[in-house]
């Protein structure tokens, strides 16, 4: 497995994972089988979840993290209320029973489901904005920046490279996300967790995340091309 990731595989899972290795190849198929029908996998319940995660030495205030997603072969993703989450950064502090910086979930539409991102906001509650997919396969890129006031936010591109306009920004409006109580980034996850149970019942076929990029010197060591352990 690449260096320094770390594999979560929950009980019961009927999510399997292929691992490409490679400066910008690296990624995870997913086997969804609502019915248990495929060799080897095991109908879900609430638990099952199979992601990639890493843990930091200490918290970064700015950080950057890419991934191509496609859910071209993922079938029965037609309602909001069949999603899950890709993708997690965390912080070491508990701010508000909330210690994630940042949430990535894909939301069930049509005809192509959409992204929705979650981020803290100090003294506030969450923010959150949902963006429909026009294709069933993005480049999403992120950057999470945390301090006071302003310099707080989190951006997002779609299909676009850092040097242009974000797609979008969260930002408490101008205000900023004033989360410096949350310290910094100092572990992300990416993968499938938290189906939702009309997701588990309705929904099969395989999702893939890979192109998996970041600015964490702890991860972008050699252009992406790790070791294995």
């Amino acid at each position: 497995m690449p260096v320094p990731f770390e594999r979560w595989n929950g009980s019961f899972s009927q999510i399997a994972m292929n691992l490409a290795n490679g400066d910008t190849a690296l990624g995870m198929t997913l086997f969804i089988s609502p019915t248990a029908v495929e060799p080897n996998l095991v109908q879900a319940g609430p638990g099952a979840a199979d992601f990639l995660y890493y843990v930091r030495p200490r918290p970064l205030t700015s950080v950057r993290y890419g991934f191509r997603i496609d859910a071209s072969a993922l079938t029965g993703v037609t309602t909001a209320s069949r999603s899950f989450q890709i993708f997690a950064a965390s912080s070491p502090v508990v701010v508000s029973a909330w210690p994630q910086l940042l949430t990535v979930n894909m939301v069930g539409g049509s005809p192509f489901p959409a992204l929705q991102l979650i981020t803290p906001r100090g003294g506030k509650t969450r923010e959150q904005v949902t963006v429909p997919l026009s294709a069933a396969t993005v480049m999403l890129r992120v950057e999470i920046n945390v301090g006071t006031g302003t310099t707080g936010n989190v951006r997002y591109w779609i299909d676009a490279d850092y040097s242009n306009p974000p797609t979008g920004i969260l930002n408490d409006g101008g205000a900023g996300l004033d989360n410096a109580a949350w310290s910094g980034v100092i572990a992300a996850a990416i993968g499938m967790s938290s189906t939702t149970s009309a997701f588990r019942t309705n929904c099969g076929g395989t999702f893939t995340i890979d192109h998996i990029t970041s600015s964490d010197d702890l991860l972008a060591w050699d252009d992406f091309e790790f070791g294995l352990q």
